[in-house]
């Protein structure tokens, strides 16, 4: 589904209906995040503080050989990593 065309405009309305909301990376020009290559979304559980959920996600990006697959089901070993990345 995340691969389809006409499909990616909605992963982000399906992510905050089941609690997820957008980190954005306030020092890109894009508000995008580079994992590994590329210039990727990172989605963060909504109930996590900004402050959690941007940590999250500069932990995620700082992870050596960070290939991240879209969507995670496995809780990560940091509460503080449950940041999910979406390609934009």
């Amino acid at each position: 589904m995340a691969k389809d065309r006409r499909n990616r405009r909605q992963i982000p309305h399906r992510l905050e209906s089941v609690g997820y909301v957008p980190v954005r990376n306030d020092a890109a020009d894009d508000r995008l995040w580079k994992i590994g290559s590329k210039r990727q979304a990172i989605y963060a559980r909504k109930v996590m503080a900004l402050r959690d959920r941007i940590a999250a996600a500069s932990d995620l990006c700082r992870r050596p050989g960070s290939e991240v697959s879209q969507v995670s089901d496995q809780p990560l070993s940091s509460p503080r990593a449950r940041a999910l990345p979406s390609e934009h």
